[in-house]
C-alpha cells in the first residue's frame, strides 16, 4: 500500500502536514472497521473520494474530521462497485423506506415500488456519471440523505403524471448533493447559464491529460487502481492527478464567474459552495464525449 503521507498529498494539494495524513488513516480506519464484513475499500479510492467532497478553500484536516465517515466509506464504495457494498446499503437504509413514506400514502406496495425506484436512482450508474450516491457529501448521515430523497419522491409521485413524475424524480434527486436554502436555490437559477458557461470554458481550457483523467473518473467510472494501470503510474501518483485536474476545474471555473459576475462577496461565497456541490455531476455531463482534437 502506498504510504498516507503519499495518499495526503493527493488531498491537500501540497506537501501535507502530518496531522492531515494521520486524519485520513484515522477515518479510513473508522470506515473500515464499520464495514469490516466487505472486502477492503482500496485506500486509494477512499481517498480520491474524500478529495472531491472537501471544498478547494476548506482546511483539509478539519473538515475531513467533521465527516459522517463510516457512511462515507460506505457510499464510496456502493460508488465503486466493491462486491456486496449496495447490498449492505439497501438492508442498512433502503430498507427504511417503507417507513419513510407512509404517512404519505399508505396504500399497498408504495413503499416498496418507492424503495426499488430509489435503488435504481442512486445504485445504478448513469450514462455520463458514477450512480447518484457518490453525490453523498458526508456532512450529513447517510440515513437522512435517504429519507429526504424518499420524502421528496414520494410527494411528487402523489403530485404528479407518470411520464413528469419519472423526469422530476431524477432533478429531485440530483439535487441532494448539494441541498441548500430557497436563498441559495434563487441563486444558482440566476446564474445556472453563467456557471455553465464557465464550466464548459473551464473545462476546454483543461490540458489533454487533465481532460484524459477526469473523463475516466467521472464518465468512465474507473477506479484510481484502473486509472493507474492504464496510465502505467502508481495509485497515488493517479490519485494526486486526478485531485489536481478536478482543482484546476474549479478554480479556472472560479475565476471566471468573479470576472463576469456583478455580485457582492457573501453571494459569490455561496455560489461558489453551489459549484463545487454539483461539479462531480457536471464533470460526469461534460467529459462523456471525447474531447474535439
Amino acid at each position: 500500500m502506498d504510504s498516507w503521507d503519499a495518499l495526503a498529498a493527493a488531498l491537500g494539494g501540497a506537501e501535507p502536514a502530518p496531522e492531515l495524513a494521520a486524519v485520513i488513516r484515522e477515518r479510513y480506519a473508522v470506515g473500515r472497521a464499520r464495514w469490516a464484513a466487505l472486502p477492503a475499500l482500496p485506500p486509494e479510492d477512499f481517498v480520491a473520494h474524500l478529495a472531491v467532497q472537501v471544498p478547494p478553500d476548506a482546511e483539509p484536516a478539519a473538515y475531513v474530521q467533521s465527516l459522517v465517515v463510516e457512511d462515507l466509506y460506505l457510499a464510496c464504495a456502493c460508488a465503486r462497485g466493491l462486491p456486496g457494498a449496495c447490498e449492505a446499503f439497501d438492508a442498512h437504509w433502503l430498507c427504511r423506506v417503507p417507513d419513510y413514506v407512509r404517512h404519505i400514502d399508505r396504500s399497498p406496495g408504495f413503499g416498496d415500488e418507492l424503495r426499488q425506484a430509489l435503488r435504481e436512482r442512486l445504485l445504478v450508474r448513469r450514462p455520463d456519471g458514477p450512480p447518484r450516491i457518490a453525490d453523498y457529501s458526508g456532512r450529513g448521515a447517510l440515513a437522512s440523505w435517504v429519507r429526504v430523497a424518499a420524502v421528496r419522491v414520494a410527494l411528487n409521485h402523489r403530485a404528479r403524471p407518470d411520464e413528469a413524475r419519472r423526469r422530476d424524480d431524477t432533478g429531485l434527486v440530483d439535487q441532494l448533493a448539494g441541498d441548500a436554502s430557497p436563498e441559495l436555490h434563487l441563486l444558482r437559477a440566476r446564474y445556472a447559464d453563467a456557471m455553465t458557461d464557465a464550466l464548459k470554458r473551464a473545462v476546454a481550457a483543461l490540458a489533454p491529460d487533465q481532460r484524459v483523467i477526469l473523463r475516466m473518473y467521472f464518465a468512465a467510472g474507473h477506479t484510481t487502481e484502473q486509472i493507474a494501470t492504464i496510465l502505467r503510474v502508481n495509485r497515488s501518483t493517479a490519485a494526486r492527478r486526478l485531485v489536481g485536474a478536478r482543482r484546476a476545474v474549479f478554480d479556472e471555473t472560479h475565476r471566471i464567474l468573479r470576472a463576469g459576475l456583478p455580485i457582492d462577496t457573501r453571494e459569490f461565497a455561496s455560489l461558489a459552495g453551489a459549484l463545487h456541490d454539483q461539479l462531480n455531476v457536471s464533470l460526469g455531463g461534460l467529459l462523456a464525449d471525447p474531447p474535439d482534437a
